[in-house]
């Protein structure tokens, strides 16, 4: 009896620390594919991975990287494109023909001939015009565009304009 309380106990012994060794050995895995970062992580350059990585419209292609720099919202025009216009540093028009955010740049189509945007002022709009969002006029963002072109002949209308296009991904406020 008592060689089996011995091999119960040896063998009780020997799990209990091939387990404790098996445990110091996924520890030490984890220690070997754990990242440590010792720089800084550039928050921005993440966002810029995931923005070249956004959908793009079916039979078109990216031209080039993603571009961005900090402008200034001046105006949104229509006519047979829709122009998102911004100025930069420099004082030079930098255009875009489409916005893919949530930043409303402009103010849909109403059907009044007047805009109040505050009780002292009065826009004369033509009816059914956009205009832009007088909240982000003059105020400077973070823009990230990319350049879109059309991969096959035009097939009707909107792709004979929007063959080749510069179209906002991204927009954040600057604050002073």
């Amino acid at each position: 009896m008592k060689k089996y309380w011995l091999i119960f106990l040896l063998s009780v012994l020997f799990f209990s620390c091939n387990k404790e060794r098996k445990n110091n050995q996924t520890d030490d895995y984890r220690a070997e594919n754990t990242l440590n970062l010792v720089e800084s992580v550039d928050t921005f350059e993440l966002i810029l991975d995931a923005l070249r990585k956004k959908n793009i419209p079916a039979d078109y292609l990216i031209l080039d990287d993603v571009k961005n720099a900090i402008l200034t919202y001046a105006d949104y025009r229509m006519d047979d494109l829709d122009y998102y216009v911004f100025i930069n540093s420099s004082g030079n028009e930098v255009v875009f023909n489409a916005n893919d955010t949530n930043f409303e740049l402009i103010i849909p189509k109403k059907h009044t001939e007047t805009e109040k945007f505050l009780p002292s002022e009065v826009h004369e709009i033509r009816i059914g015009e956009n205009i832009p969002n007088p909240r982000y006029l003059n105020k400077k963002f973070q823009v990230v565009w990319r350049t879109i072109q059309l991969n096959r002949n035009p097939q009707n209308e909107i792709e004979y304009y929007y063959q080749e296009y510069d179209e906002i991904i991204y927009l954040k406020p600057i604050t002073p």
